[in-house]
């Protein structure tokens, strides 16, 4: 016997729901950190110490990770080192021991990025793992 309609839009129906869910779930965060970052931002000159690249693989990683970690000083004078995945245009116009501009919060200096770079480009990679450990690689298997 053939599915009604109505149980085929209630499934249908279902399937946005919890997709809706998840980027909600994990986009509020995100959203309201940069929220944060535009509040309490300082720049900071900085030092590239490594740019690294994590090619895709068919296995492991559909895209190529491009990662560069940097060390600023914050204003109240402590050294701070830290790390991230930006977007190829940014990693290409940098180099390892040249300078680089950071954003940092004056609350705390810890939590930083590349100026210039937001966190889109690490929700994207964070929606995805969700997705992928949800639903599998190809929404299939």
């Amino acid at each position: 016997m053939a599915p009604s309609p109505r149980s085929f839009s209630l499934l249908v129906g279902a399937v946005f729901l919890s997709v809706g869910l998840v980027s909600l779930i994990i986009g509020m965060p995100l959203m309201l950190g940069e929220r944060e970052f535009d509040a309490d931002v300082r720049v900071a000159d900085g030092r590239v110490l490594t740019k690294t690249i994590r090619k895709a693989d068919a296995s492991e990683r559909e895209d190529t990770e491009y990662r560069v970690t940097y060390r600023f000083t914050s204003g109240d004078g402590r050294t701070v080192e830290d790390g991230q995945t930006i977007g190829v245009d940014a990693w290409e116009a940098l180099t390892e021991q040249g300078p680089v501009a950071i954003e940092y919060l004056v609350s705390d200096p810890d939590r930083s990025r590349v100026a210039g770079t937001d966190g889109w480009i690490l929700a994207w990679t964070r929606w995805r793992s969700a997705a992928r450990s949800c639903c599998g690689r190809y929404g299939g298997s």
